[in-house]
């Protein structure tokens, strides 16, 4: 068992791991082996993993963690590589969670420069996904997602956070691709000699997800790999239930006085239940985005001010008080102030962990952020909306049509009032 006493080795007190030394200089000599390189000396880039591993709160957890994770062991894979660490050197390695928490603590540490994450994991998971198909899939399906889906993630980047989901979409496009590809070989067909019929026949005999290939038949009518065929697209509907009205105050009331919740679902379940927000929108809040001002505290959503019911407002500022990363490293190098911050170094709560947590306190999110959405497309006009969350207006205008609601006059009303 572990006891207070003063360290042989380095003379100051504290907890006793084994052979008259304490946990921290433990901690020390391991790390010092297993981040020495091939000549026996910690290589200078690996230097700041060395100090931020060293400077956790809790050195025994990282003392077992070095003992058994694979993380570990790729740390000191990559401390004995010659060449210079780089995202290029990790993007050769097979993809998994043990590559991607490692990448998250060389960014954190300063070893790797900040990139887009999300966006740059889809060229190597097109990598992994194009082998072992057949040839001619390949010579379509490459140019396909590196000029068009690729492209315009970059580009939609540049204006908007490319998060999780957008990877999952621009990897649904892909593979959408590719499916269709191989459904025509079943068939007997290709690319080339396709009609509408067989469009039609796609389309109808499967999910709605199969609305999807309009774009890789766009892309290849463009380049003339196919006929012009027609794909209509997707349809549109609320996206799900819509949670009663009742239900819906009734679960905001819960997650403002049910101190037994966890305290960042009952933020995160108070921001759906109010605004409708996504729960991607919800976990990039950081503590900058709350301002004081005299009149309350508000929350900065996408660009726009909001001000907070006092309840709820008192919820997140005691929220931005609490929030520290589950990371060792995280807490050990402060970075990002997020409000749910997540395990990864310096990154926040992912949203579908968020709603796991959501889902284990029977909070519903679609339903619930349909419900406050379609409340709110009642009394706001679509535009004003769009602003308000961040959204395409397109979006907002559909939540309009559904609350039947007309600002004809509303709109005309404020063209011809001065300013």
């Amino acid at each position: 068992m572990a006891v207070d006493y003063f360290c042989r080795r380095c003379g100051e007190g504290g907890r006793q791991y084994a052979d008259g030394e304490c946990v921290r200089c433990v901690l020390a000599q391991r790390l010092d082996d297993l981040l020495a390189g091939e000549h026996g000396d910690i290589p200078a880039e690996m230097m700041p993993v060395r100090h931020a591993l060293g400077g956790v709160d809790h050195p025994i957890s990282v003392i077992g963690w070095l003992r058994r994770s694979e993380a570990a062991r790729l740390l000191a894979r990559l401390a004995r590589m010659e060449e210079p660490i780089t995202h290029s050197l990790l993007d050769e390695l097979p993809p998994s969670r043990t590559l991607y928490y490692i990448r998250d603590v060389l960014v954190h540490t300063g070893v790797l420069e900040q990139r887009n994450e999300y966006l740059e994991r889809v060229g190597p998971w097109l990598d992994d996904v194009l082998v072992g198909r057949p040839s001619d899939h390949v010579r379509l399906v490459r140019p396909f997602a590196n000029w068009y889906v690729l492209r315009r993630a970059r580009r939609r980047a540049r204006t908007r956070p490319f998060t999780a989901g957008s990877g999952a979409v621009a990897r649904s496009l892909i593979r959408n691709a590719l499916t269709f590809l191989a459904w025509l070989a079943d068939r007997g067909e290709t690319l080339d000699t396709i009609v509408q019929t067989d469009v039609d026949q796609w389309l109808c005999t499967g999910s709605a997800d199969r609305y999807e290939i309009r774009y890789f038949l766009l892309w290849a009518a463009d380049h003339g790999l196919c006929a012009g065929l027609t794909v209509p697209r997707r349809p549109v509907g609320a996206g799900g239930s819509i949670l009663d009205e009742d239900d819906r105050w009734r679960q905001l009331k819960r997650c403002l006085d049910d101190h037994a919740l966890p305290q960042d679902v009952r933020a995160a379940g108070a921001l759906v239940s109010l605004f409708g927000l996504t729960l991607s929108a919800i976990t990039r809040f950081t503590v900058d985005h709350l301002v004081r001002q005299d009149k309350g505290v508000r929350l900065i959503i996408d660009k726009s001010p909001v001000i907070l019911p006092p309840r709820l407002a008192d919820l997140l500022i005691g929220l931005a008080g609490t929030a520290r990363s589950s990371s060792a490293v995280g807490r050990a190098i402060p970075g990002t102030d997020w409000l749910f911050p997540g395990r990864a170094p310096g990154r926040h709560i992912t949203a579908d962990y968020l709603n796991t947590k959501l889902i284990a306190a029977k909070i519903r999110v679609r339903p619930t952020r349909n419900a406050a959405l379609f409340a709110l497309a009642e009394d706001l006009p679509a535009a004003v909306l769009a602003d308000l969350l961040g959204m395409h207006v397109n979006t907002a205008e559909r939540w309009a049509k559904l609350a039947r609601r007309d600002w004809a006059d509303y709109l005309q009303a404020r063209t011809e009032t001065p300013t």
